[in-house]
């Protein structure tokens, strides 16, 4: 597997088949391409940590007077809403009853 930016040969046959590290970034400038990155298995975790997006690969090309692009391929996302069932909600307002209800007793 390879990918050619702008006439440079990147090889990603060594990523091909074995878990890759999440974040796993390729140096470009040592192939001559600044200003640019290649992230693999690339994560991002919301602020609010109720949503993560996994990109398989992520090219950020800044290549000044030629192009500026952001290439993402294979990505997914994952959103995480937490909804109390009834059952749960009225057990907690029987149980702040019931702690309502000692508290009386003992001041009476």
């Amino acid at each position: 597997l390879g990918l050619t930016i702008n006439g440079i040969g990147i090889n990603l046959a060594p990523f091909v088949g074995v878990p890759v590290a999440a974040n796993t970034s390729i140096n470009l400038a040592i192939l001559g391409i600044e200003h640019s990155t290649l992230i693999l298995n690339e994560e991002v975790v919301a602020p609010d940590q109720h949503s993560i997006s996994v990109n398989a690969l992520h090219l950020s090309l800044n290549l000044p007077n030629l192009i500026i692009a952001n290439i993402v391929i294979g990505r997914s996302q994952a959103q995480m809403t937490a909804i109390p069932e009834p059952a749960s909600i009225s057990a907690a307002f029987s149980a702040v009853a019931l702690l309502a209800g000692i508290r009386r007793k003992r001041r009476a």
